[in-house]
């Protein structure tokens, strides 16, 4: 839980650990199903790929590595990520406009995950994730 441990490096399996454990206790969503890739372009002139797979909206993986089938993929710079984090999809939607982030993905499955990427509890487990990253 976020203060009750030092703060992990962004985009570093540990990270990933965190992540997992912040989103693994979402509620129950039946048919809220899909691979979640997030391709952050970090460190400079690299990009970095993480996946999270939610299962009935819960997070039954998280993983450094692009997904074989994301149905969501999310291009962005770190700066963007830990807005996204900090502040859910508002950050995401001001990014989107400015140019600063791509999404593509299957519209059946963003349709299907909406419910859990607009919930009060992901945006909750995204700040405690957000808290508990180390971005220098």
């Amino acid at each position: 839980m976020a203060g009750d441990r030092p703060q992990v490096t962004v985009l570093t399996p540990a990270w990933c650990d965190v992540v997992l454990e912040e989103t693994a206790r979402l509620p129950l969503l039946r048919g809220a199903t899909g691979d979640i890739e997030f391709a952050v372009r970090h460190p400079p002139g690299a990009t970095t790929s993480m996946t999270v797979r939610l299962s009935d909206g819960q997070a039954a993986d998280a993983f450094l590595g692009p997904s074989t089938r994301p149905q969501l993929r999310i291009e962005c710079e770190l700066e963007d990520l830990a807005a996204y984090l900090r502040e859910g999809s508002d950050a995401v939607h001001g990014a989107y406009m400015r140019g600063h982030m791509r999404t593509t993905g299957d519209l059946d499955t963003v349709i299907a995950l909406s419910p859990v990427l607009d919930s009060d509890e992901y945006a909750a487990a995204l700040r405690r994730v957000h808290d508990e990253t180390h971005f220098g």
